[in-house]
């Protein structure tokens, strides 16, 4: 398969099974996610790994990455609040 594809099959004890499978999945070049799923995944993952940070706003200011004249501001952010 693909490598941007997925695969699952399961069997269950009574013998049955499930499977399914997608092509192209979320975030793929054939299905790219949008802006804003891209930032919702981001401070999902984000809180997860650290759950002191404030996600929102670490992401909000990569979003501008292009712009900034200093990733200090995004330094700061990406360290837990005390």
């Amino acid at each position: 398969i693909p490598v941007e594809a997925a695969y699952i099959s399961v069997r269950c004890g009574n013998g049955s099974r499930f499977e399914v499978s997608e092509l192209a999945a979320t975030g793929s070049p054939a299905r790219p996610m949008t802006d804003a799923a891209l930032r919702d995944k981001f401070s999902a993952l984000a809180r997860h790994g650290c759950p002191a940070i404030n996600a929102g706003a670490l992401a909000e200011r990569l979003s501008t990455l292009r712009d900034l004249g200093d990733v200090g501001s995004i330094m700061a952010l990406a360290r837990p609040d005390t």
